[in-house]
C-alpha cells in the first residue's frame, strides 16, 4: 500500500465516520420530533473532509436543538414565530414562548439534555476510539507493506 493509497483510504474512513455522526444527529431530530420546519435537518452537512480533518456543520442554533437553551437572553422572536407556524401554534403566542424560554430555559435544557444528547453520542469516546483503531490499522498495513517491499529489494 503506497502513501497516496493510505491518504485516500484515510480520507474515506474519516468521511464515513463523519457521515455516521451526521446521521446520528438527523435520526435524533426525527426520533424526538425536533424537526418542525425541516431546515435544521437539511442544513446539517459534512464539509472540508481531508485525510486528517473534516467537519459536520449545522445552523447556528443547532446546539440549542440538541441541548436546549438555558435561561437568560430571549431567543430570536422570528425563529420562535417560524417554530409556532410549523407546529400550528398561533403566532401571537411566540412572544410568550420566547419570554418563558428567557426566564426558565427550554424544557429540553431543564431535563438535562446538556449532558446527554446526540451531539455527545456522535462524538463519544467509543466512536473516536473506533475511528482511531480503523485509521491505525490502515497506516499499520501500509507501513508493513512498505517495509516488506524495502526488505525484498
Amino acid at each position: 500500500m503506497r502513501f497516496a493509497t493510505v491518504v485516500e483510504a484515510s480520507q474515506e474512513i474519516l468521511a464515513e465516520w463523519l457521515e455516521v455522526a451526521k446521521q446520528i444527529l438527523i435520526d435524533d431530530l426525527d426520533v424526538h420530533g425536533r424537526n418542525a420546519t425541516g431546515r435544521t435537518k437539511a442544513a446539517i452537512k459534512v464539509v472540508n473532509t481531508t485525510p486528517s480533518a473534516g467537519q459536520v456543520v449545522g445552523p447556528e442554533h443547532v446546539l440549542y436543538t440538541f441541548q436546549g437553551r438555558a435561561p437568560g437572553k430571549m431567543p430570536p422572536l422570528s425563529k420562535i414565530i417560524d417554530w409556532c407556524v410549523a407546529r400550528n401554534i398561533p403566532r401571537n403566542r411566540a412572544w410568550i414562548i420566547a419570554k418563558r424560554i428567557s426566564e426558565a430555559g427550554t424544557r429540553l435544557f431543564r431535563e438535562g439534555a446538556a449532558s446527554n444528547n446526540a451531539l455527545l453520542k456522535a462524538t463519544s469516546k467509543e466512536r473516536i476510539d473506533q475511528l482511531q483503531a480503523e485509521l491505525g490499522k490502515t497506516y499499520s498495513l501500509a507501513l508493513q507493506t512498505d517495509l516488506r517491499d524495502v526488505i525484498n529489494r
